[in-house]
């Protein structure tokens, strides 16, 4: 049940095949999404992207706030606290800053646009060009968002044209975590993502394990996160 005070809206996506990484099924998913979050932004809207798998274990809202409101990594002329910050960033890897597509905040600003468009640009070469192929199966960093980001958001950003701040990567952190956390208790951390594993019955039983599922077979709500 949601608050009278929270907006919902679906956009349903059908797909027509398995959903697995490496599959042309998951890049037209990614357009798909990246399309979607272009629209949001191109009709003035920040967004603060999560997916549905984190586990936010203090509510991140207020330091995203804040944080977002400091002078970017990468400085380009605007100092203002309010609308020098671009995009807030989470690395996926500790000091790789590979973009974790998974939780980020994105400002509508001309240059936050201009780095999405180009992005969706090129995921949707890579579909046509998976599509061309005919084939089921094509891992490639050619059409995964990730590396795409990263190669986009760096340039543009050395380049002085992308304002962007990176996350703490010991608060904000991949499942890389769980490598070497064996018990879920830690008070540090604000956002623990489930990645870095491979199917979903995996990674039901990983949040499991660490008593971060918010729903048991009965409906109910778990003591795990917020």
């Amino acid at each position: 049940k949601y608050g009278a005070d929270i907006n919902v809206a679906l956009f349903p996506y059908y797909n027509s095949d398995k959903l697995q990484y490496g599959h042309v099924e998951y890049y037209k998913l990614m357009l798909f999404r990246s399309k979607l979050i272009q629209e949001i932004l191109a009709s003035g809207i920040n967004i603060l992207l999560t997916e549905a798998d984190a586990t936010w274990l203090h509510n991140p809202l207020p330091f995203i706030a804040n944080y977002s409101k400091l002078p970017g990594n990468f400085p380009n002329g605007d100092n203002n606290l309010a609308t020098g910050v671009d995009m807030v960033l989470m690395d996926d890897k500790p000091y790789s800053r590979m973009v974790q597509g998974g939780f980020m905040l994105l400002k509508s600003t001309p240059a936050t646009l201009s780095a999405w468009n180009e992005l969706v640009d090129l995921q949707l070469k890579a579909v046509i060009s998976f599509l061309e192929l005919k084939k089921v199966t094509y891992s490639s960093s050619l059409g995964n968002e990730q590396y795409l980001e990263k190669r986009i958001f760096i340039r543009k950003a050395r380049k002085g044209e992308l304002n962007i701040k990176w996350l703490p990567d010991k608060k904000f952190v991949s499942g890389i975590w769980y490598k070497s956390h064996t018990k879920a208790h830690t008070t540090n951390e604000y956002v623990i993502l489930n990645n870095w594993m491979a199917g979903l019955q995996n990674k039901y039983k990983r949040s499991f394990k660490y008593g971060w599922w918010y729903l048991n077979q009965t409906r109910l709500y778990g003591e795990g996160g917020l």
